[in-house]
């Protein structure tokens, strides 16, 4: 790189890469905003994290909407197969004033 006390054409092209990357990396730390107490008030980390946010919340209500709801229904006897709806769990209320579930699962109650 050096030819004496002359830097060569690659020294220098390499040089003007490094000064191109620090800028890159102060531009960098300036967009964050680093205060001297060593904290970070960003409005760039703290418009990154609003959105993952909302995009969290965003998939697990179309995860939620999406998924089948149990409802209970309470009924005097148990429900023929043919009958019976899908997601519903029958309560039918046993001698001891409790209740017994029943659900239909593969065709079967």
């Amino acid at each position: 790189m050096l030819k004496g006390d002359i830097l060569t054409h690659e020294a220098l092209s390499y040089m003007a890469g490094l000064v191109r990357e620090t800028t890159k990396i102060k531009d960098g730390i300036d967009d964050l905003n680093i205060r001297t107490d060593g904290t970070y008030s960003s409005k760039k980390i703290t418009d990154l994290l609003n959105t993952l946010e909302y995009d969290m919340q965003t998939y697990i209500n179309s995860s939620i909407g999406s998924m089948n709801h149990l409802k209970k229904e309470i009924v005097s006897t148990v429900p023929s197969a043919s009958s019976a709806k899908e997601n519903t769990i029958y309560l039918v209320q046993d001698a001891n004033g409790g209740y017994d579930q029943y659900l239909l699962i593969n065709g079967m109650i």
